[in-house]
């Protein structure tokens, strides 16, 4: 594989893991097995950690879509758990 074609396949896997893929998900669209991404992110720790901060991107969009329309979801749940609440 060429550098511009790795290059190419790490970027289509952090855009898949910003919208909330696995890795298994993120090696089919880069077009790589699922071996060679955990190789990747072992030689590549730039990549890995690009991997890790698309998937918190991902988190807070989620969170901020249920804080828009359902706050009430996040005060039952998250609030019970954060101070040890009975359910």
């Amino acid at each position: 594989m060429t550098e511009l074609a790795k290059k190419d396949a790490k970027e289509r896997a952090i855009e898949t893991r910003r919208w909330g893929g696995d890795f298994e998900d993120c090696a089919l669209q880069a077009g790589i097995s699922y071996e060679t991404l955990l190789r990747w992110r072992k030689e590549d720790i730039s990549f890995d950690m690009m991997l890790e901060a698309a998937w918190s991107d991902y988190k807070i969009s989620l969170i901020r879509s249920v804080k828009a329309d359902k706050p009430d979801y996040l005060l039952e749940r998250d609030f019970r758990k954060r101070f040890h609440l009975p359910n």
